[in-house]
């Protein structure tokens, strides 16, 4: 579902390959108008990756929901919270992982990059579900786009919660 929402989102993006209005340059994209290669796009035109986009959208949604339902009920969220001294640890997990350090650092259940990214999974989620919203309808849903810096800044928060 990852992949066709992540293919079907560039086939989207490549409509109008571009942040900025007409004739202006965005200041935090440097491909400003230039197209992703359509190998790596999915849909086929405009219309039908907006089908699969959303469609894609309810699966990753309901999934979601239901990761969170369980980590919840069964307190595992409590092991994936980051705690003081996380930053140490995950430096001290670079280095291990860069061959910078020889031993591996102590860990519980979860070293503290895998505590982090599954913390931030759900996080950047929601991210990419309330800019996905605030860009569908942007008019009609003018409060949500304003929170997160109008229609291009929503767009790009949205592009940005893929990577």
């Amino acid at each position: 579902a990852i992949i066709i929402m992540v293919g079907s989102g560039l086939r989207i993006f490549n409509a109008y390959p571009a942040f900025a209005r007409k004739g202006e340059m965005f200041c935090c994209y440097p491909f400003e108008h230039k197209p992703i290669p359509a190998w790596l796009t999915f849909g086929g035109w405009l219309g039908g990756a907006r089908h699969w986009h959303f469609a894609m959208m309810w699966a990753l949604a309901v999934n979601g929901l239901v990761y969170l339902t369980f980590i919840y009920l069964h307190g595992e969220w409590r092991d994936l919270v980051p705690r003081r001294g996380d930053i140490r640890d995950s430096l001290q997990m670079v280095k291990f992982y860069t061959f910078r350090r020889k031993d591996h650092p102590h860990q519980g259940k979860h070293n503290a990059l895998q505590k982090t990214a599954y913390f931030l999974l759900p996080v950047f989620g929601a991210l990419a579900v309330l800019t996905g919203i605030a860009i569908w309808k942007p008019v009609e849903l003018a409060p949500l786009t304003a929170v997160f810096g109008g229609y291009v800044w929503a767009r790009y928060w949205h592009f940005i919660a893929m990577l």
